[in-house]
């Protein structure tokens, strides 16, 4: 039997890690879609596990990802399978906001292949109708590579830009520092 003392701990612990989930953001992609890395990571997913959905970090969030389907083939009932190149897709998420990915899948391989030069799909709240979603703005950039390696450093988070303030952009090349008169 469990004691009163004990129950309430596994309570506050479980509700500690619940609300740690809930604050994560999150995007539910379609099962056409696979990742490869995400956020300087690779990413395996799980062969039973059909869902595709990514717990992301709020901010700014880079993932490696390509659309791959099969279809039904012309002769002797063969299966026809269409992939895209890889793509990259940088997303800003608000902190626990969870999204999904809306869609209009391809019904033949024909349209598959056309689809996948050029993949058009928004990320909509998950929360949403699908009609009265807004949906979420975000970078789709198609890559030439399809290394693993190369693609988890694509992913990996930008490091911050500073900016040079050491010398005025207004001066003329010829200028020495002395000769720069700086007017506020």
């Amino acid at each position: 039997m469990i004691k009163k003392p004990a129950l309430i701990f596994l309570f506050c612990v479980s509700a500690f890690f619940s609300q740690a989930t809930l604050s994560e953001a999150s995007i539910l992609f379609a099962e056409s879609f696979k990742i490869i890395a995400l956020n300087g990571k690779a990413y395996h997913t799980d062969m039973l596990d059909k869902t595709n959905a990514l717990s992301l970090r709020d901010g700014v969030n880079r993932i490696a990802v390509f659309y791959q389907d099969s279809f039904d083939g012309h002769a002797n009932h063969s299966k026809e399978s269409v992939r895209s190149p890889v793509y990259l897709l940088t997303v800003y998420l608000q902190k626990g906001g969870h999204y999904r990915q809306r869609v209009v899948k391809p019904h033949n391989a024909e349209a598959a292949k056309k689809f996948a030069l050029n993949p058009l799909f928004d990320l909509i709240e998950n929360s949403q109708p699908a009609k009265q979603s807004k949906p979420l703005n975000f970078k789709w950039q198609r890559l030439k590579i399809n290394d693993p390696a190369i693609l988890i450093k694509k992913t990996s988070p930008k490091k911050a830009r500073t900016l040079n303030l050491s010398s005025s952009p207004t001066a003329p090349l010829s200028s020495s520092p002395d000769q720069i008169s700086h007017q506020k």
